[in-house]
């Protein structure tokens, strides 16, 4: 996906997440970095013109779930159980991965992992 150039890779968010977005454009060239420069009706509308919506736990995995985007999930060591956050903020086209701490899961997510699920997610969703 990364190295695909049939798909845009845009990164948006608030004014705190541009140097994560310009840390994202030394791995992934192509994306193209919107944090911080466009306002919250504008990031909703990229997210409703998305085919895919990675994100962590916030705004944007409800206005995906909305728009029904697919959307994968990524949780911080802060949350214990993907399972509890499904059954709270769950959304049939919404994927959340994290560590399951009540299966032994201790490990978060891998970005090799979630690549993978992203690559997969991108092709049911633009099949």
């Amino acid at each position: 996906m990364a190295s695909d150039s049939s798909h845009g890779i845009m990164f948006v968010g608030g004014d705190a997440e541009y140097s994560t977005g310009k840390m994202l454009q030394e791995s992934i060239p192509s994306l193209k970095n919107m944090a911080g420069k466009t306002n919250l009706r504008e990031n909703f509308a990229v997210l409703y013109h998305a085919d895919l919506v990675i994100c962590n736990s916030t705004m944007f995995m409800h206005v995906a779930a909305a728009f029904d985007i697919p959307n994968l999930v990524l949780l911080g060591p802060w949350y214990d159980s993907p399972k509890l956050h499904v059954q709270q903020w769950g959304h049939p086209l919404t994927q959340i991965l994290g560590r399951e701490l009540d299966d032994g899961r201790h490990q978060l997510t891998s970005p090799q992992d979630a690549l993978s699920l992203a690559r997969h997610a991108l092709e049911r969703a633009t099949s």
